[in-house]
């Protein structure tokens, strides 16, 4: 049984599969670092609600800080190899 629920959504990016993803993590700066093997991080904190990117190899990760729940976005092309590397590290790191 996994550690994570997760659920295919709309997305507004062509060519990109997105899933939402919702862990008993919550994700403050040094778990978003976790993510870092993925691609570049982006913070923005001068918002109401400080939210986060990982983008890299056409698949971007984004959500809230402080919040359990976060999508990620993988490009049409080789997907469904990108989406299963990243929830076996999305495993490994709630391990």
């Amino acid at each position: 049984m996994s550690a994570f629920t997760v659920e295919k959504v709309e997305n507004c990016f062509a060519n990109a599969q997105t899933y939402a993803y919702d862990s008993p993590m919550v994700m403050d700066e040094k778990n978003v670092e976790a993510f870092a093997s993925f691609g570049a991080i982006e913070i923005k904190r001068n918002y109401r609600r400080p939210f986060y990117f990982v983008r890299g190899n056409g698949m971007e990760i984004k959500g809230v800080l402080g919040d359990t729940r976060f999508k990620v976005s993988y490009p049409d092309d080789g997907w469904r190899e990108q989406k299963k590397m990243f929830e076996q590290t999305l495993e490994g790191i709630l391990i």
